[in-house]
């Protein structure tokens, strides 16, 4: 019933060609979404604009709700949980990141209409609800 999957739009990371992902937490793996690097390069893009802009991200991590999977159980309560939801996983995502020595840093912004067409998927049953991206530390290099 968890409403949230994980989009990874990786512009530079080892061992993984540029594109976006999405995670499979039964595998724990990913799979890929879509080769194409417009839509990889509008969103990680957009993620540089709104952070720092010291460096462009390597990898941007979305966090795409399917609305329909809680709302059936939880009536109107089931937006503010997922956005609550959403805030765990980017807490985890940063304590995760610190542990491995790498920097992270939630995104404030991102386009329902640029993540649409990055994953393929139908922005009125999927749409990002919370991105951060994952790199270096400041002055570390990429």
């Amino acid at each position: 019933m968890h409403e949230l999957d994980y989009y990874v739009a990786v512009r530079a990371c080892r061992d993984l060609t540029p594109g976006i992902y999405r995670y499979l937490p039964d595998r724990h793996a990913l799979a890929l979404v879509n080769r194409d690097t417009v839509p990889l390069v509008r969103l990680v893009n957009a993620a540089y604009l709104a952070i720092n802009r010291e460096s462009v991200p390597p990898v941007l991590i979305s966090l795409a709700a399917r609305f329909g999977r809680n709302s059936g159980k939880y009536g109107d309560l089931a937006y503010s949980l997922t956005l609550r939801n959403a805030g765990v996983v980017l807490q985890s995502v940063y304590l995760c990141a610190t542990a491995m020595g790498l920097g992270a840093c939630a995104v404030g912004t991102g386009d329902a209409a640029d993540f649409a067409e990055a994953t393929g998927l139908d922005p009125a049953e999927v749409s990002a609800v919370g991105e951060i991206v994952i790199g270096s530390l400041p002055g570390e290099g990429e």
